[in-house]
């Protein structure tokens, strides 16, 4: 079994692949990589299948160490990657070294970036699911929560390279977000779906997490404000609380809700969403 070691754990890594369904009945949410198609693109390049799991790192990367030889590939947000300070690209097949140090600066242009490894990172599986993915509210995370010191292993195959043509998402000032009208749009007043229609720009809030983010923006008005029972949501849902304000629903979030569901985000609107950092304006544009 091949290994690394982790130096820092930068400020939020994890080990996540592409999710946990079938639990949401017992109110346990899919979780998974919050980048759906950055994760699958890393494993793609160095040949692995896309459903593999992934080292997620969140604004600040983890220092890594290999412990082994095997090829690495780097996607999603960008950063000044090095391995022992010599710069490397991202997007690619990496060949790493026995003792290699790998590093990068604090994200710019995104907010996740996912390190693929060649073969099959191996970490605890929970609910006798077939999912690696890290929940972090829950204390079953705490293995696969990465920190200082601590090692991942994987096993090694041998998997044909490929060269995808992966282009950048360029993350602005002002990125736009498509939604679509949610099940209870219709419950919104005139005056609010008029500002959805015309496009709505927010900010994200401070408290933006996995579970989910709140928007800053006009206050919006639904009838009711509460809906008269819990409703299923699922990560893309924005949910109109009862000041006015939106949230985001993301891949920890909870499984269901009593507040208006007035749009969603399709997965590639997610994952795009995903990478914006905290504090950026975003604008909802609706497509019907």
């Amino acid at each position: 079994m091949a290994s690394l070691r982790i130096i820092k754990s930068g400020i939020l890594s994890s080990i996540q692949d592409m999710g946990r369904p079938g639990f949401a009945f017992y109110a346990i949410p899919a979780s998974g990589v919050m980048d759906k198609s950055s994760a699958a693109q890393a494993n793609l390049i160095i040949g692995n299948p896309p459903l593999h799991p992934v080292i997620e790192c969140t604004m600040i990367p983890a220092i890594l160490q290999f412990n082994d030889p095997c090829y690495i590939s780097i996607t999603g947000a960008q950063s000044n990657w090095t391995i022992n300070n010599i710069p490397v690209e991202m997007n690619q097949a990496i060949q790493v070294r026995k003792d290699d140090i790998l590093k990068g600066t604090p994200f710019n242009n995104g907010l996740r970036a996912y390190i693929a490894i060649s073969g099959k990172i191996e970490s605890p599986q929970y609910l006798h699911s077939q999912s690696y993915s890290t929940y972090l509210p829950h204390e079953m995370s705490q293995i696969a929560t990465l920190k200082n010191g601590d090692t991942v292993e994987w096993s090694s195959h041998n998997y044909s390279m490929h060269n995808l043509d992966v282009s950048f998402r360029k993350i602005t000032e002002e990125s736009q977000i498509k939604v679509r009208p949610g099940p209870e749009f219709h419950t919104l007043d005139t005056s609010s779906q008029v500002l959805l229609q015309a496009g709505i720009t927010c900010t994200i809030g401070d408290q933006s997490n996995r579970m989910g983010s709140l928007l800053n923006g006009p206050i919006l008005n639904s009838e009711p404000a509460f809906l008269d029972k819990s409703v299923a949501i699922i990560p893309g849902m924005i949910q109109l609380t009862s000041s006015g304000q939106m949230i985001v629903v993301l891949q920890d979030g909870q499984t269901t809700g009593g507040y208006p569901r007035i749009v969603y985000m399709t997965r590639d609107s997610l994952d795009v969403y995903n990478q914006i950092p905290i504090r950026r304006k975003v604008k909802l544009v609706l497509t019907l």
